[in-house]
């Protein structure tokens, strides 16, 4: 989906076959299409959908110092996005504010961001998760996924048709020509934001009644249409997969 990944372009370049969870690539024909392994076979989580439910705030992180072209916040750029997190805090309202529960990439301490420092300062540390319970085991307690940057969260959860609000930065997280159709779906259902004061606002819009808004027809024609490109599933993955080693097999 990004416009840049190095990693992406360097895999395709040096394998024989490159699985993808639905996309294509019109410049290769090494792009296969096959359900993906990891979210075939889950059953849609409920969560819990009462006012009581948390609202899970997922934060990313990278390395302190360039190593990748990618398009994603690189070396400095990921203070903005600090400040975009503190500013979609800030812009909710104090009804909602108070069932945020932040997931911090649990890899950030490696990568050198005091993130946890970082919202202390604003005034929400106390808002951190501080378990280290998979993210899917946590959104069991939410009625809400707040996903801030363009990688596999969002795509399990509109998998699984868990209540999702994604925004981020797009001069950071470009998207490939390709791609934006799916997004500008999801942008108009009201998925996708491109500021964190609207994504807030959306979310105090819809945080008392999230099915009325979730189970519209328009937001689940947007995720579906983009799971069927992006998180592709299937009820006889494990034959599609087999049917598709043993033609590599004959070739050997």
């Amino acid at each position: 989906m990004a416009s840049i990944n190095q990693s992406e372009e360097h895999q395709i370049e040096i394998a024989k076959n490159y699985i993808s969870w639905g996309w294509a690539d019109e410049k290769t024909s090494k792009v296969i299409n096959l359900p993906s392994i990891q979210l075939s076979g889950r059953k849609p989580i409920i969560g819990n959908r009462s006012n009581n439910g948390s609202i899970l705030h997922v934060m990313s992180s990278v390395p302190r110092y360039f190593y990748q072209f990618f398009s994603m916040p690189v070396a400095g750029q990921f203070l903005f996005y600090i400040r975009n997190q503190v500013s979609f805090l800030g812009t909710l309202d104090a009804n909602v504010r108070k069932d945020i529960s932040i997931r911090l990439d649990l890899s950030s301490v490696s990568r050198s961001w005091n993130i946890p420092r970082a919202l202390e300062l604003e005034g929400y540390g106390s808002f951190i998760e501080r378990s280290n319970d998979p993210i899917l085991s946590l959104i069991r307690d939410c009625r809400l996924c707040i996903c801030t940057h363009n990688a596999t969260v969002f795509i399990e959860t509109l998998s699984l048709n868990f209540p999702t609000i994604i925004f981020w930065e797009p001069s950071h997280h470009e998207i490939r020509p390709e791609a934006a159709p799916f997004f500008e779906m999801l942008e108009e259902a009201g998925i996708l934001f491109f500021t964190p004061e609207e994504a807030a606002r959306k979310v105090n819009d819809v945080a008392n009644d999230i099915d009325k808004w979730w189970f519209s027809e328009q937001v689940q024609s947007a995720r579906k249409q983009f799971c069927q490109r992006y998180a592709s599933v299937s009820t006889n993955w494990e034959h599609e997969w087999s049917d598709f080693l043993k033609r590599l097999h004959r070739k050997i």
